[in-house]
């Protein structure tokens, strides 16, 4: 019996959960597309407060700095305790 009780409702009940308990949007990304169909069929357009916190996210967005890819591998090998990660770079 998987412990997570959730699982045993449709992908549309949970969206419409979601949204109930006060989330903006549901994420849906595993490709399945049924499984996306019903999210998206119980999925209102954003509008009201939850467009406006949308809006104020998209409008906070900026340039990432650059990075040193080669750099930043190194560091997340090191970080890991190996070296695997250099080898892409």
């Amino acid at each position: 019996v998987d412990p997570r009780p959730y699982f045993r409702f449709p992908f549309g009940e949970r969206t419409a959960a979601a949204l109930a308990a006060g989330c903006d949007v549901v994420l849906h990304c595993n490709g399945e597309l049924d499984e996306m169909r019903q999210v998206a069929a119980n999925a209102p357009l954003l509008s009201g407060k939850s467009l406006r916190r949308a809006d104020a996210a998209l409008a906070a967005r900026r340039n990432p700095d650059d990075i040193d890819v080669k750099a930043a591998r190194a560091e997340f090998a090191r970080m890991m305790g190996g070296t695997q990660a250099v080898a892409r770079a």
